[in-house]
């Protein structure tokens, strides 16, 4: 899981939150991000009864999928994500 952890290191996109580090300590993984204000994905999805609605689910996804996401990667996670696909 840390590797894949790692790969989001690489992205950087105006639709995902940025990762700057991510490792382990003391037996204790991290991932250093930025803040995102404003709930938790568990908090929205709690406050939809556990699951998300459909056009909801589909406008959250079309946001971060908008302009491109897979173009925002570098050439060695789109490797990585065809050889493990």
């Amino acid at each position: 899981m840390l590797r894949e952890a790692k790969l989001s290191e690489y992205l950087d996109h105006k639709n995902v939150v940025r990762t700057y580090q991510t490792g382990s300590s003391n037996g204790t993984l991290f991932i250093l991000m930025d803040l995102c204000e404003g709930g938790s994905a568990d908090d929205l999805m709690k406050l939809h009864g556990g699951t998300l609605p459909l056009p909801l689910a589909t406008y959250i996804m079309l946001q971060v999928l908008r302009d491109d996401l897979i173009r925002a990667l570098p050439k060695e996670v789109k490797e990585y994500c065809e050889v493990t696909t």
